[in-house]
């Protein structure tokens, strides 16, 4: 007997960050703690 499954799956990869203005590389598409929890 063979069995196949299909799986669908979403993934949401998002940067958390506590200063935007930090200087970092993933600083200008990071989210703040309230864009954070308004995502789910």
């Amino acid at each position: 007997m063979n069995f196949v499954f299909k799986v669908d799956a979403f993934i949401i990869e998002k940067h958390f960050i506590l200063d935007i203005n930090g200087g970092g590389p993933d600083d200008s598409f990071s989210l703040k703690s309230i864009e954070f929890s308004n995502l789910c």
